[in-house]
């Protein structure tokens, strides 16, 4: 008598959110886009659910508030639930993005004959495609709509509400943490009973930053404890949690202490003046720590440029580093300019 048995492939479906714009990836994680597909595509495939992403950017450029607000701009569109926290309006809703009808892509020739396989594996795991979630299409150029804008509307959290505090200690961010993971708490995202009712996308956009009057370097020790609580909360709930921080103001060691206790860690630099080595991107980015759970991507330095409708993410690749007096000789060589004798 055989022990095989029919494996239900029910009991995975039962424990899959059916939340759009999420998708189950490899081991049992889940993937998400984080609004613009060049990223997702150099990050390996995507932006994984309960993780913690720290971007660091230089304070000169604002090209890193491009990625805030089409990962809240996602987020909106796919209807999770959006949390936003910042010292200003530069996140506005004004400022997120337009979201437009996909481009039309051209029909595919027809797939060939699949294989037929045996009864007892049909329903076994299928291999699933290790290409980027796919992502919703926005149009930099254009404000939401209104009514788009209505039907999702972020949760709000302006750090200058924390007036009674003092910004940078610890009843600051313990306070924060608070209103976060009880928002998230009444919108189901906690996970109660093994399954969310919805993702959570959070945003916290430098919450030392010096238009508080805080200094960085004197509350290292709450902001430490701070990330700890946010990477916690992100491996608690459905959710994804991103920390923009101006690294220039801190030093190397502060922020190493940082990186850390990211799961996620993207470096951003413009090249607001600076010599034009690459063309016309505005700025260069690095994935300087990346998640277990996504594919070794090609390259962990990227150019982007900022362009009227989109971004543009591209791998940098440079020439072959020839030197002048190299060049010479090889052309020499080539002109057939050699010594009569040859010496050995």
């Amino acid at each position: 008598m055989s022990s095989f048995r029919r494996h239900s492939a029910a009991i995975n479906d039962m424990i899959t959110p059916t939340i759009p714009g999420v998708r189950r990836w490899l081991n049992g994680s889940y993937l998400t886009s984080s609004g613009i597909p060049g990223f997702d595509e150099s990050l390996g495939g995507g932006l994984p659910v309960k993780s913690f992403v720290l971007i660091k950017h230089d304070t000169p450029s604002s090209n890193y508030l491009t990625w805030l607000r089409c990962f809240l701009a996602e987020g909106i569109g796919r209807g999770h639930c959006v949390v936003q926290c910042s010292p200003d309006d530069s996140i506005s809703p004004s400022t997120i993005p337009m979201i437009i009808a996909p481009k039309k892509k051209k029909p595919q020739s027809e797939a060939p004959q699949q294989f037929k396989i045996s009864w007892r594996y049909q329903n076994s795991a299928k291999p699933s495609s290790t290409s980027p979630v796919s992502s919703l299409n926005f149009d930099l150029s254009r404000s939401m709509s209104s009514e788009s804008w209505k039907a999702n509307a972020p949760f709000l959290i302006s750090l200058r509400s924390f007036s009674e505090y003092h910004y940078g200690s610890q009843n600051y961010f313990d306070d924060l943490l608070t209103r976060v993971r009880s928002h998230l708490a009444m919108k189901k995202c906690m996970g109660e009973d093994g399954v969310p009712f919805n993702m959570a996308r959070v945003i916290i956009h430098s919450p030392v930053s010096p238009f508080l009057g805080c200094d960085p370097n004197s509350s290292l020790r709450s902001l430490v404890k701070f990330f700890h609580g946010l990477k916690a909360l992100a491996r608690e709930s459905f959710s994804i949690i991103m920390v923009s921080l101006p690294v220039d103001l801190m030093s190397s060691e502060d922020v190493s202490r940082l990186e850390y206790l990211s799961d996620i860690v993207l470096s951003m630099h413009s090249f607001i003046g600076k010599p034009a080595i690459y063309g016309p991107f505005d700025g260069i980015m690095r994935i300087e720590k990346s998640s277990s759970t996504l594919n070794v991507p090609e390259s962990d330095e990227f150019l982007f440029k900022l362009k009227k409708t989109e971004v543009i993410v591209e791998r940098v690749a440079l020439p072959v580093e020839t030197s002048d007096k190299e060049l010479q000789a090889d052309s020499s060589a080539c002109s057939g300019a050699l010594p009569a004798t040859l010496q050995f």
